[in-house]
């Protein structure tokens, strides 16, 4: 093709596509008045207009009615195909849009393989040549490399027996998304969310080389399960020869310009009909972000649609938050959304977002609390984004936190406490210089901890000296570590409270040493500081008894736990009336603080105290002080949602572990909806809590319930939590003991190998749950048969467990007996096993209540090895009282009702104990109808 053909190619069909957004009354007017005297440039138009006949849209809105919309349907025009026509494999049902290229209709497949319904394409014989059948070709190929969750899927396609291809995709029922968002007058971080998706999709498509190029809300629907779906790849086109054969130096089958667009999303280089590129779709979201929070597309959009100069352009743009109808969005927007947004819409590519993974990145951002990478964030404003921010946050679940949002939080408390003490110094001549003095250290102190925070948090900024690649928590934390000694060595109670943070962020991270080292210094700089205040020493006090109770030094942590109550002084009748436990340990309770602060530090210190008490099953002091607990924080004039949330948490463990799995779930459904409402349900801390509701439901026999909510929970921590961290761990654990439960065993393997190497490689501070996870890992391996590797492993974990917890610990006694059980059933073990069965039970027998699993299920082991060691009547008496004592337990314990009732099947498989075995069945069978467990 020479130039200037082309070049006139170009100018077709830039036209075409111009007449395609006028209604079809106005466009012969329209062609005329653009053409001119250029009569050859209107027949060419024109004559495209009529291969279309009554076409609407062509391409723009082939896949756009790819839905269901909630409204009525647009009556089936006569040309439609009746209900039960065949075309390809599909059989038609209904017609649910047309498009200018032809009808589309729900169908689903001829030979009932498949009830799914389906969305058919059907294209008019028509308009199969020429340009219009290869762009038809072209979206065929383009949309089956697209499978992506966001993007609405193409199944199948191809020709009719009258010649007219055809396309069958996925029938989304959904609504346009800025409809969407208006009915439900969304708030800004769930458009954002949404926005996101958008990127997503947006953005796998361009990694295959494929650019949308109408991205408007007609063609993002949010659909039923509240995420989006991308329609109309049919208009792309891709970025390098696409050609059937992918032969080098192949024609693509479209051409620069000969792309139909919607010019009210279209980017100034779109308008003057340039090649296709990622900044098209990059400039469309900006747009579509723009309206999806204004509720209007941006007012210079007119220029872009008349092919104005970009300077004209930027002299008419204006953030968006001065447009926005809802002033909560307008206060959303202000600051970094305005230049996100200005960004993303910059007229000239190079100065707009480079990839729209980019732009999704620093609209994550700014949900999120960060700064984003656009612009430069001064000092000042950094601190307040950390107050913001939600991942990483809660050490005390495990989930990787910035713990220094509690200083920035202190400080700002702090810094409103001095005003007040000078305001009422200068206020009251009679106040003694030493109060004064006091206000003016605090004050001081207060501003060293902001300059010092503020420049450590610089350092966040992309565009600052010695900047990284990427800045990652533990770089930030770490040199918050050696600024706060360097920077604040001469003031001692401003950097104890720093360390205490920073230690608080290292113990969430799992770095017990590092977390040790800085609350121990924090500790010895508090002890002779006039200017620390008893809560400053109780709340490191707190931190050190947290970590010595997640490293299993339990002694240690309740003398840290009671020393940091001795501090918390509250003035409140129900600590005066004793509603705090006092074991004849507890230091007396003084009044100096106000009641309701010291309430509540006291109560999280009984929470902490208490579940200690949990984890060495002494259940009864255990209960005693988290309820006391749930006392004082009931006294509180305003409820403490977070504190509440983590009361019914441990109270769920203590239920679980005290054999009530029924109350567990309940007490675990109260703290996932507290935070649900109080975080938002994509939260790190919600995740955790979902995947501990999860596990309790399916311990009552829900696991069609438990299953999609510890999926949920894996993918949330997955997306906001290292590889490898601790709460991703146990939500996979949780999961794949599911599986396994209902006979996935090979994907039960998998998923929890993958955890296994995640603890080996996590090191020495997450070796404490590694021989839970070796438990689960051989328990799977057994069902599946690998018994050789299920006792190896066991033996390690055992081995691992006795190391960490000694003889008396309880998980030592479980694992022990499990590796008897396997030992005697494969007689692979010593003379000994009977005693190491015994060993295991006594421990258990002073462990747990008497009907609760673990000593149920041990007692069904021993009595199974008895009988195969030759103590036939011993073994029968054992397996017949675990048996029934496990019947008429909770249905948590109903598991070990099973696994010894086999076994007794199997003692009674003799004909002469035939009418004892159909006993031992039908009670079986009406287990397992009663609890519906598999």
């Amino acid at each position: 093709m020479h130039d200037e053909d082309f070049t006139r190619w170009v100018r077709v069909d830039a036209l075409f596509a111009e007449v395609l957004t006028r209604p079809p009354d106005d466009r012969l007017a329209f062609v005329r008045a653009s053409c001119g005297d250029d009569r050859a440039l209107e027949r060419e138009v024109l004559a495209m207009l009529d291969s279309l006949g009554s076409a609407e849209a062509a391409i723009g809105e082939s896949v756009g009615a790819l839905f269901v919309p909630s409204g009525p349907l647009v009556d089936a025009p006569d040309a439609a195909l009746p209900e039960g026509t065949r075309v390809g494999a599909y059989v038609v049902r209904r017609l649910v849009g047309r498009g200018g290229m032809g009808n589309v209709y729900a169908a689903v497949r001829a030979d009932g393989s498949v009830a799914r319904e389906v969305a058919l394409k059907v294209v008019r014989t028509t308009v199969t040549g020429g340009a219009i059948g290869r762009r038809i070709r072209q979206e065929q190929r383009i949309l089956g490399t697209l499978e992506h969750p966001h993007i609405a899927r193409l199944y199948d396609s191809g020709v009719t027996a009258e010649g007219s291809p055809y396309l069958v995709m996925e029938l989304v029922q959904g609504t346009r998304i800025d409809q969407h968002l208006a009915t439900a007058r969304a708030p800004l971080s769930q458009r954002l969310r949404l926005f996101e998706e958008v990127c997503d999709a947006v953005a796998f498509a361009h990694q295959r080389l494929v650019v949308h190029r109408d991205l408007k809300p007609a063609n993002v629907l949010v659909a039923a399960d509240g995420h989006v779906r991308l329609l109309d790849f049919g208009i792309a086109r891709l970025l390098a020869d696409a050609d059937g054969d992918g032969a080098p130096g192949a024609e693509a089958a479209t051409r620069p310009g000969q792309l139909v667009l919607t010019p009210e999303y279209a980017a100034p280089e779109q308008a003057r009909g340039e090649p296709a590129s990622v900044g098209m779709d990059v400039y469309a979201l900006g747009v579509l972000l723009h309206e999806l929070l204004t509720g209007s597309r941006p007012a210079w959009q007119r220029l872009v649609m008349t092919r104005a100069e970009n300077t004209a352009i930027e002299r008419a743009m204006m953030p968006p938050s001065r447009n926005a109808a809802d002033p909560e969005l307008a206060r959303g927007l202000h600051g970094d959304l305005d230049h996100v947004i200005l960004t993303a819409l910059a007229p000239g590519v190079t100065t707009r977002y480079e990839s729209v993974a980019a732009l999704r990145e620093d609209v994550r951002r700014v949900r999120e609390g960060f700064p984003v990478l656009v612009r430069r964030s001064s000092p000042a404003e950094r601190p307040v984004r950390l107050v913001r921010r939600n991942p990483w946050l809660s050490a005390a679940w495990g989930v990787a936190a910035v713990a220094t949002l509690e200083v920035m939080a202190n400080t700002i408390v702090q810094g409103r406490r001095v005003a007040r003490e000078r305001d009422l110094a200068s206020a009251e001549r009679d106040v003694a210089a030493v109060e004064r003095d006091r206000a003016n250290r605090e004050r001081d102190r207060a501003r060293a901890t902001n300059r010092l925070l503020a420049s450590l948090f610089e350092r966040g900024d992309p565009f600052a000296p010695g900047r990284g690649d990427t800045l990652r928590v533990t770089q930030v934390l770490a040199e918050g570590v050696e600024r706060v000694n360097r920077d604040l060595a001469f003031q001692p109670a401003a950097r104890a409270e720093l360390l205490t943070a920073l230690g608080r962020a290292f113990h969430g991270l799992g770095r017990f040493r590092d977390a040790q080292s800085l609350l121990d210094t924090a500790r010895a700089l508090q002890a002779d500081d006039p200017d620390v205040t008893p809560a400053e020493r109780a709340a490191t006090l707190s931190a050190l008894g947290n970590l010595a109770r997640a490293r299993g030094e339990h002694a240690t942590a309740d003398t840290l736990f009671r020393s940091s109550m001795s501090l918390r002084t509250p003035a409140t009748d129900a600590a005066r009336a004793g509603t705090v436990p006092n074991d004849g340990r507890m230091p007396p309770l003084a009044d100096t603080d106000s009641a309701g602060h010291a309430a509540r530090g006291l109560a999280v210190t009984l929470v902490s105290l208490g579940a200690g008490h949990m984890e060495r099953n002494r259940f009864d002091s255990a209960r005693v002080y988290l309820d006391s607990a749930y006392a004082l924080l009931q006294l509180l004039p305003r409820p403490d949602s977070g504190a509440l949330a983590d009361y019914f948490n441990n109270r769920a463990t203590l239920a679980m572990r005290s054999g009530d799995a029924q109350g567990a779930a309940r007490f675990a459904g109260q703290a996932y909806a507290i935070n649900v409402a109080r975080l938002g349900a994509d939260h790190p801390r919600v995740a955790v809590e979902m995947a501990n509701l999860g596990f309790l439901l399916d311990r009552i026999g829900r696991s069609g319930d438990a299953e999609p909510l510890l999926r949920g929970a894996v993918r949330l921590l997955g997306e906001r939590l290292p590889a490898g961290h601790p709460s991703v761990r146990s939500a996979k654990l949780t999961l794949g003991g599911i599986l396994s439960r209902t006979g996935r065993l090979d994907d039960a393997e998998r998923l929890i190998a993958e955890v296994v190497a995640a603890e080996r490689a996590a090191g020495d501070e997450a070796k404490r749950g590694l021989p839970i996870t070796l438990d689960n890992h051989a328990g799977v391996l057994e069902k599946l048969g690998r018994t050789a590797e299920a006792e190896a492993v066991y033996r390690e974990a055992f081995t691992l467990q006795l190391a960490m917890g000694g003889q008396a610990n309880p998980g030592t006694a479980i694992l022990r007996a499990k590796v008897a059980d396997i030992a005697c059933r494969t007689n692979s073990g010593t003379p000994g096993l009977l005693g190491e069965f015994e060993q295991s039970l006594d421990v258990l027998d002073r462990s747990f209540p008497p009907l609760h699993p673990f000593r149920l299920g041990g007692r069904g082991q021993y009595g199974a090895c008895l009988v195969r060691t030759g103590r036939r009547d011993e073994g029968e008496r054992e397996l017949l009282a675990a048996f029934n004592d496990a019947r008429r337990a909770p249905p948590v314990a109903h598991s070990a009702a099973r696994s010894t009732g086999r076994e007794l099947l199997a003692l009674y498989a003799a004909p002469a104990d035939s009418a004892r075995r159909m006993l031992i069945q039908a009670q079986l069978d009406s287990l397992t109808a009663g609890s519906g467990a598999q």
